[in-house]
């Protein structure tokens, strides 16, 4: 079960098997660090297409379409689990030495965490962004994103022949209307990218189901706790303006790993990277390449 796989990959990226399954993989820079980027629910790869040109000038960036989406197969099992493996395995063939440095936004978050604690030899650093997961029961973004897939599939049930362009349409004015705080700062090339990802009945049915597994992994909230046990550099960085994830989350996520740092982004919503990129590479570059990395 996934989102119906594009059938085409961006220039620069390619597939890699890992743990079973083909991921869609963007490699771009070099440097002694590796910067593995994974995105939120719903999102592919390209969500960081303006970090990573900042990023590669100095790292070896690797940004995933997590299993299931994007060009990724999914996997059978637990998602999150298997993003992990996903992780851990495209790592592997590309013979990546050494610990990395996670970034994760929303459900890439809580794989980015999930990802330390289960390797934590092979993770050095992690920013999470927004990551989901840190509270219990059904979380305030899936009410409202579900609730707004309801109202679209009970459109496309009725209608005998589903025009791509409708379902494209939606799903741009559904993101706006939850994940950003600003629509202006959005670029057409986003929107663009955003609504090529869903174009018919089946990517919104396959979406609601994916969703449902993902809340019903996270609804323990269990991740929170075990974050203390993370023995690493955190940065955790919120939008003071997500609908989707309160920023205590944030809060109570600083609060648990000791010595980690939080930063609250101003006039953002829920994926800085796409519509603070401004505010959110300035923390990025300096976190990611601490002075100690030249001792």
């Amino acid at each position: 079960m996934a989102i119906a796989p594009l059938t085409s990959v961006a220039p620069g990226c390619r597939f890699i098997p890992a743990a079973g399954t083909d991921v869609n993989v963007l490699c771009a820079g070099r440097g002694r660090r590796t910067v593995v980027l994974l995105h939120g629910f719903g999102d592919t790869h390209a969500t960081w297409r303006n970090v990573v040109p900042v990023l590669a000038r100095r790292h070896r960036v690797v940004a995933l379409d997590l299993p299931g989406f994007g060009a990724s197969r999914a996997l059978p099992g637990a998602l999150l689990d298997g993003q992990v493996a996903a992780i851990d395995g495209v790592l592997d063939a590309l013979e990546v030495d050494g610990p990395v440095a996670l970034v994760g936004n929303s459900m890439g978050g809580a794989a980015a965490l999930r990802f330390a604690l289960a390797h934590p030899g092979r993770t050095e650093r992690v920013v999470a962004i927004a990551p989901a997961g840190l509270g219990v029961g059904v979380p305030v973004w899936w009410r409202m994103l579900s609730g707004q897939l309801l109202s679209l599939r009970l459109v496309l049930m009725a209608l005998e022949v589903v025009p791509p362009a409708l379902v494209e349409s939606v799903a741009r004015q559904i993101f706006l209307r939850l994940v950003v705080h600003d629509p202006a700062r959005i670029d057409r090339t986003t929107l663009r990218e955003l609504g090529r990802r869903y174009r018919s009945r089946r990517d919104v049915e396959d979406l609601y189901r994916l969703g449902h597994l993902l809340v019903a992994e996270l609804e323990s909230g269990t991740l929170l706790g075990r974050s203390e046990a993370l023995g690493l550099p955190l940065l955790v960085v919120w939008g003071r303006q997500d609908r989707l994830v309160p920023v205590e989350h944030g809060e109570a996520l600083a609060a648990t790993v000791a010595g980690s740092r939080l930063e609250v982004l101003d006039a953002c919503g829920h994926c800085p990277q796409i519509e603070r990129p401004d505010l959110l590479l300035p923390l990025l570059e300096p976190f990611l390449q601490p002075v100690a990395l030249f001792r």
